[in-house]
């Protein structure tokens, strides 16, 4: 342990020797936080009109009442009628069955589905808490790139042959990794979790409890994803294309998980559903909805970090046991 922390060391005075990164990691990283919170926080002045088709005059009512727009439909609306975007969907109450079908995705779907039991808020309605995982989850979208751009040090001590050099002293390849993910995860967390607490705070006017859970879910949610910078840049074995196949399977992983648009197609809805984003964005939704912070994809994230780092450390042994 005592070799994974001078390690460790080594690596935090490497990067401040290397002014552009800090000046990323320190002011990039949590502009993107604050405007995470921000578009989160702005009032919803779009109005989504759903179609409705058949229903009581008492249903009617509940929507007038919650100014919900919407149109009183025969049959399901035609195809230019989804296609030009006039209805975000259909709520279908016929023969005591009901029928919700959205046009924007599973997070519309459940809302739809409150409207039909007469449980819809507004966002104006909703509280503080359910806003922030939204928040959490814009947010994200910088976070594997800035882990896979940590991890240079790493690519320029593999040009340089370095870890070669510290195997000659003693220091396992286990270890060195070690001390790479330690780095990568506390440039993560530090700067991540601080800006998150505060606009919380600042946007939401968080609590002291809701503020510890934020420095817990950020310190799990950035680990997590320091353990996959170090494997992403394990497997690439070219050191010039590393952090450049890194960042690309960054901003990949970022679309795929449905951060800037839900999935009509089921395919890729399973898909997006697997993305170490939407995983990491479920938990915390589901912390902060029913409070149960080992529940939910906790174990899953576990497993990720797990499986990642064993197995970076198995790939970092074999190339090191060929170039020998």
């Amino acid at each position: 342990m005592r070799k994974i922390f001078k390690c460790f060391q080594i690596n935090i005075t490497r990067n401040f020797s290397d002014n552009m990164g800090v000046i990323f990691s320190v002011i990039i990283m949590p502009l993107v936080v604050v405007a995470a919170f921000y578009a989160t926080n702005l009032p919803n002045n779009t109005t989504e009109k759903i179609a409705v088709i058949g229903g009581s005059e008492a249903f009617t009512q509940y929507l007038d009442k919650n100014q919900i727009s919407y149109d009183k439909l025969k049959v399901i609306p035609e195809k230019q009628d989804i296609y030009m975007r006039n209805y975000s969907g259909v709520i279908k109450k016929q023969n005591g069955k009901v029928t919700v079908i959205s046009y924007k995705g599973s997070q519309y779907r459940r809302e739809l589905q409150l409207i039909t039991k007469q449980k819809y808020r507004s966002n104006e309605e909703k509280n503080n808490s359910e806003k922030f995982p939204n928040a959490f989850y814009l947010s994200m979208s910088i976070l594997l790139v800035q882990a896979v751009l940590n991890m240079r040090l790493f690519v320029n001590d593999r040009i340089n042959e370095t870890s070669k050099r510290l195997r000659v002293i003693g220091i396992k390849n286990s270890q060195y990794l070690s001390s790479h993910l330690l780095f990568n995860w506390a440039a993560l967390f530090i700067p991540f979790g601080l800006v998150n607490v505060i606009c919380n705070r600042l946007f939401f006017g968080s609590s002291m409890t809701e503020d510890l859970k934020v420095i817990l879910i950020s310190f799990i949610v950035t680990g997590l994803f320091s353990a996959l910078a170090v494997l992403i840049c394990t497997l690439v074995k070219d050191n010039g294309s590393a952090i450049m196949v890194g960042n690309i399977v960054a901003c990949f992983t970022v679309l795929l998980s449905g951060m800037f648009g839900n999935f009509h197609n089921k395919i890729l809805e399973a898909i997006s559903q697997c993305m170490p984003q939407k995983i990491s964005f479920n938990w915390v939704n589901e912390i902060f909805h029913h409070g149960d912070i080992v529940g939910g994809n906790f174990l899953l994230i576990l497993i990720m970090f797990t499986v990642s780092m064993l197995m970076a450390v198995g790939l970092y042994n074999r190339s090191n046991q060929y170039s020998s």
